[in-house]
């Protein structure tokens, strides 16, 4: 069962960032949830799952289709791209105020 975030609501925002991050980052493949090459996997299995579909669905994220197994499936799209920059400067200016 899903105990990430509330299903009708989506995922909480610390899931949509951290499966983000995985996206964006160009030698992780969800297709073998690499797991041995330093990725240490923070969220169940099926949360990040749930989450990933729910970035999909939202269209932060597309899917490649007719790929070969094991290679990145998932990309951010230009929207995704463009939150990921957001997030990427507010929490560099969240840093700035605490060292302030």
């Amino acid at each position: 069962m899903y105990r990430g975030g509330d299903l009708i609501k989506g995922p909480q925002n610390d899931e949509i960032k951290y499966v983000l991050k995985l996206v964006a980052d160009p030698s992780f493949s969800f297709m073998t949830l690499e797991l041995d090459k330093g990725y240490a996997i923070t969220i169940t299995r099926n949360t990040l799952y749930m989450t990933l579909y729910w970035l999909e669905m939202k269209q932060l994220i597309y899917r490649k289709t007719n790929i070969k197994r094991g290679q990145k499936k998932y990309f951010l799209t230009q929207y995704g791209e463009e939150l990921m920059e957001n997030v990427a400067l507010l929490e560099k200016m969240l840093d700035d105020l605490q060292l302030e």
